[in-house]
């Protein structure tokens, strides 16, 4: 009986410490067990573009920010008192490669690429985070006024454009973050307010509306919306491959830019996947 027990015992510890091994080694970016764990889709399409490919997302990240740093890495920065963070992964297994965790009186907010540094706004502290890659070594900190929400860089113009969460875009100097200019946005004369995540893409401003399902297109000369992109059947298809209804706060936001493929890499908070989509012109 000793015996048997022993080597009971020694089967026991053998199947723990591989069960260990594998559970450690698994990535951060894994979605949640109630979602669809398929990867692979057909092309969906719909009115405004295709729905070409899905890659796995974290569903812990309230994401706030998304930037493709390189033909293989995201950087994506994530929100929630007590878990902001700023995480660089795999943009196509989701695999995480480095991350950095912001104290826990901060929210993480917008997040943008200028040169070979990341900034990552916060929503209330007023304080803009660096990062040197590839380790996300932190940097010196920038400060500015009211709140941050959105943020993106204008390459041409060395220009760094803030969303609030109003109608109005700042403009700040990318060395210094001075405030350079600021910017109404309009359509059809009327304010468009709650703008959110932005991305600069061939001149143009892309950004998330809070609570909407729509991407529009802003002229930064003029702040006219210039087009306006209807997303429903994208978070339509994130909603069941979540597996769950979505809450009120798990909205679409997340827009990053591929100009090699002309395509765009677009998430939300707490989302299962980041879904490949090509945009129809407009």
């Amino acid at each position: 009986m000793g015996m048997r027990k022993s080597s009971y015992l020694s089967s026991l510890l053998s199947l723990t410490l591989i069960a260990t091994l594998v559970f450690t080694t698994l990535p951060l970016f894994t979605g949640c067990s109630g979602a669809n764990q398929n990867h692979d889709m057909k092309p969906v399409t719909f009115e405004d573009g295709q729905i070409i490919q899905r890659i796995p997302h974290d569903t812990k990240s309230f994401t706030q920010g998304l930037e493709l740093i390189s033909e293989n890495v995201m950087a994506e920065s994530s929100g929630m008192w007590g878990e902001s963070a700023v995480t660089l992964y795999d943009k196509t297994t989701g695999k995480v490669r480095a991350t950095h965790r912001l104290s826990d009186d901060e929210f993480g907010e917008g997040l943008t690429l200028v040169d070979n540094t990341l900034i990552q706004l916060t929503w209330q502290k007023g304080v803009a985070h660096t990062y040197s890659l590839p380790d996300l070594t932190p940097g010196p900190d920038f400060h500015y006024t009211g709140e941050g929400w959105g943020l993106c860089y204008d390459n041409d113009n060395r220009l760094l454009w803030r969303s609030d969460g109003s109608d109005t875009l700042t403009a700040h100097d990318p060395a210094t973050f001075e405030e350079v200019q600021t910017l109404q946005v309009h359509e059809n004369g009327q304010p468009v307010v709650q703008i959110n995540e932005l991305e600069m893409v061939q001149g143009n401003i892309y950004a998330n509306l809070w609570h909407s399902e729509d991407i529009v297109v802003i002229d930064p000369k003029s702040g006219e919306v210039i087009a306006r992109y209807h997303l429903s059947p994208l978070v339509a298809l994130a909603e069941t491959d979540n597996g769950q209804a979505f809450t009120k706060e798990q909205v679409l936001n997340g827009i990053a830019y591929d100009a090699q493929t002309n395509r765009f890499y677009l998430t939300g908070k707490q989302w299962p996947y980041t879904y490949v989509v090509e945009l129809k012109a407009k």
